[in-house]
């Protein structure tokens, strides 16, 4: 390895790259990764994509302390089923960053679709994947946290030719998810105030008022608030606020909120 050869080669390529212009080609809809640019200064633009990051909580104290068969099965427990809902509903572009997955939609109907895909996301982790991990006898808590953010990207490839490249989407809805999934605590959702000022109906703002009564069983009550203002450091978040969601689909009515948020 000649060091001192490769750092001049690669100085002299980065400056005379960095000398060309860039062009950006605008675009509406989230390209397949065939269509996104690896050659050349070509950026593609999208005005309006939403993410979702999901993130399971504590990975680093499992790969740590646990042995390789469960680490592995925790891991496709939860962002095995995570890529599988993002899928579900329409994710345009699906990634998987650790043991943690984020989808991309664009569009009105998209941003509907990514947080009835966060819901569900935190509801599968809630419900049965708690339950697979204590039936299996781990003492290892399987939770998760999650982030919704919108707004503009720019999308290209880097790397190199062959399979040794990856799209790199430049802008803040992919970080800010997962800046805003990091302040969540256990099963919680956190959305951006501008992605929180863009909900349009009850559906998403008021539960559907059921509830248990103190010996467990099923009750409707009067609808309440579903979403709690958080501060947030507004350097990083762009406001001094967000939301979070601790609520998951209800047993009763989720199937119905969930259709009423995707027909929105």
């Amino acid at each position: 390895m000649n060091l001192d050869s490769l750092l001049i080669t690669l100085g002299k390529d980065a400056a005379a790259l960095y000398k060309e212009d860039v062009a950006i080609e605008s675009a509406k809809n989230i390209p397949e990764p065939a269509e996104i640019p690896l050659q050349g200064n070509t950026w593609i633009r999208l005005e309006d994509v939403t993410c979702v990051y999901a993130d399971m909580m504590r990975s680093t104290q499992l790969s740590v302390r646990r042995e390789p068969q469960t680490v592995a099965k925790l891991y496709q427990l939860f962002t095995g089923n995570a890529v599988r809902i993002l899928n579900e509903f329409d994710a345009e572009y699906i990634d998987v960053r650790g043991d943690g997955a984020f989808g991309l939609f664009s569009g009105r109907k998209g941003f509907y679709k990514a947080l009835a895909a966060a819901v569900t996301v935190k509801t599968f982790t809630a419900r049965h994947g708690a339950r697979i991990v204590k039936e299996s006898g781990l003492a290892f808590p399987l939770t998760c946290h999650l982030g919704i953010q919108s707004g503009r990207l720019l999308v290209k490839k880097l790397g190199l030719r062959g399979d040794m490249q990856n799209e790199v989407w430049a802008g803040r809805p992919v970080n800010v998810a997962a800046k805003l999934a990091s302040r969540g605590g256990a099963g919680q959702l956190v959305v951006s105030k501008n992605v929180y000022d863009r909900f349009e109906s009850d559906l998403i703002y008021l539960s559907c008022g059921c509830g248990k009564s103190a010996d467990g069983r099923r009750i409707t009550g009067k609808k309440s608030p579903l979403w709690k203002e958080v501060e947030v450091d507004p350097s990083v978040f762009g406001s001094g606020t967000a939301h979070v969601l601790d609520s998951d689909w209800c047993v009763i009515h989720g199937e119905e909120t969930c259709n009423g948020i995707l027909a929105l």
